[in-house]
C-alpha cells in the first residue's frame, strides 16, 4: 500500500513537539507546573520531569522508526491517558488550580485525538489496520494438499 505522506509528515510533527515538551518538562518544570495548574512542589516537579522523560523516549522512538510505523504514536497515546489521569489525581489536591487544569486537560485530549489519528491513518496506509489477513499464502502448499486441519473435509 501506498505510504500515507500526511500521516507520514504529522507523525514527524508530533514528535518534535514530544522534543519540545520534553525540553520544557525535564529544564522548568516549575514553572509549567504553575502554567498547567500543578502545585508548584518538590512532587510536581518530579512527576513533570518523569513525563519529560517519556517525551524524550516517544522522540527517540519517532525518529528511530520509518515513515510508515504508528507504533510510537500509539506510545505517545497512551501517554496522553496517563497525562489526564494525573491531572484528574492532581486536581484533588488543595493547592491546583482547577480552571488551568482543565484547560491542560482539554489540550491533552486534543493531543490525544491527534496522536490516535495520525496512528490509524499510519496503519491503514501500511496495511496493519488488518489484523484479519493472513499470516501466509496457504494456497500455495508445496505438498499440493490442503493443511492438516482441512484434510477431512470432502473436497478440501
Amino acid at each position: 500500500m501506498e505510504t500515507d505522506r500526511s500521516a507520514s509528515r504529522l507523525k514527524e510533527i508530533l514528535g518534535w513537539a514530544s522534543l519540545g515538551l520534553a525540553a520544557g518538562l525535564l529544564g522548568a518544570p516549575s514553572r509549567v507546573a504553575r502554567l498547567i495548574g500543578f502545585p508548584d512542589d518538590a512532587r510536581s516537579s518530579a512527576l513533570l520531569r518523569a513525563v519529560g522523560l517519556r517525551e524524550m523516549l516517544a522522540y527517540v522512538l519517532i525518529e528511530r522508526t520509518g515513515p510508515e510505523d504508528a507504533g510510537p504514536l500509539w506510545v505517545r497515546t497512551g501517554g496522553d491517558a496517563i497525562d489526564l489521569a494525573l491531572i484528574g489525581a492532581s486536581s484533588r489536591r488543595g493547592e491546583a488550580d482547577r480552571g488551568r487544569l482543565a484547560v491542560a486537560a482539554a489540550n491533552v485530549g486534543a493531543i490525544a485525538a491527534l496522536d490516535a489519528y495520525a496512528a490509524m491513518r499510519l496503519g491503514r496506509s501500511t496495511g496493519a489496520a488488518n489484523p484479519a489477513a493472513p499470516a501466509e499464502d496457504l494456497a500455495e502448499d508445496p505438498a499440493g494438499e490442503p493443511p492438516e486441519p482441512l484434510r477431512g473435509i470432502e473436497g478440501g
